[in-house]
């Protein structure tokens, strides 16, 4: 089937260039007003995905994560100015019009790189381009600007844009059922929102606790079990709805939470929830004790 070409003009919003199951693109003019008073501040996405919330901010300053390392070395292509050429059916790095090795993620190089890739919505080359992929990851070539270039070709035109590997850590999503695709070739729009963003890929056991109070006390409820991880989800729910509602700043989401499950557990509210009603006990007691913390004017920091 044809496919067309896309050069992103500066004019243009930028969009995110992959597809992703669980998008949160949906969430920026919710959020957008929540930002702009501290838009002069880092913004941390822990779950980039296709970075669908960073994009749509446009932070000057970013940090985004992700588990999948595939992705996170897309998008250091991205900023370092990836341009994919379509030239040849043999997949070529090429800096300048030279072969280039295989340089490990920086600052951004104002040439930019290219890879020369030929992308077609063509069942035969996907699994082509599939193929060698895979063998880019089982050797030492995951971190090219080529695996990033096959990357984005195998998303685009990908069975819904699925990401999906088996045991042995190929990649296995099969051919997608596209009547058209519109391939992006040239990012360097991209890199320049790109130049102060950073992308690390790390797990939950690397995060520093805290920089993160909520997963610092989800932790600690899962550790100690018995009510707790109900309690902490019923306050949590009750911090999430009056900070949508502008009655709470969001750093104080945790403290809510925090002094919540203070509260319940000096009343003795979080032993053993054994069956539905012992669940939906603890589910009210703790909405209770949240909603009188709420009504406080000042809330204690996490520890």
């Amino acid at each position: 089937m044809p496919s067309t070409a896309l050069t992103l003009p500066l004019s243009t919003p930028l969009q995110p260039p992959l597809k992703w199951a669980g998008g949160k693109r949906w969430l920026v003019p919710h959020l957008r007003q929540l930002w702009r008073p501290f838009s002069a501040e880092r913004f941390v996405e822990p779950f980039a995905g296709a970075a669908g919330i960073s994009l749509g901010l446009a932070p000057t300053r970013a940090l985004l994560n992700d588990n999948n390392p595939h992705v996170i070395n897309f998008f250091n292509w991205l900023k370092r100015g990836l341009v994919i050429k379509q030239q040849g059916l043999e997949n070529e790095i090429a800096k300048n019009g030279e072969t280039a090795g295989n340089p490990t993620n920086g600052a951004a190089d104002p040439g930019g790189f290219q890879a020369r890739l030929w992308m077609q919505n063509d069942r035969e080359l996907y699994y082509a381009h599939r193929k060698r992929f895979n063998e880019l990851l089982a050797g030492e070539g995951a971190q090219t600007v080529e695996a990033a270039a096959l990357f984005y070709y195998l998303n685009r035109t990908g069975f819904n844009g699925l990401c999906r590997f088996n045991r042995r850590g190929q990649f296995n999503v099969p051919f997608g059922r596209y009547q058209n695709i519109n391939y992006t070739r040239d990012f360097s729009p991209y890199q320049r929102l790109m130049a102060d963003w950073q992308f690390t890929s790390m797990d939950f056991e690397k995060v520093p606790p805290r920089k993160f109070p909520c997963l610092r006390l989800a932790r600690r409820a899962l550790e100690e079990g018995g009510a707790q991880p109900c309690a902490l989800n019923a306050a949590d729910e009750v911090a999430v709805e009056a900070f949508l509602g502008q009655r709470l700043g969001f750093l104080q989401i945790a403290q809510l939470v925090a002094e919540t499950l203070e509260l319940a557990e000096a009343k003795g509210l979080l032993g053993e929830a054994n069956d539905l009603d012992g669940v939906l006990a603890a589910d009210a007691s703790a909405r209770r004790l949240a909603l009188n913390v709420l009504r406080r004017e000042r809330l204690p920091p996490v520890h």
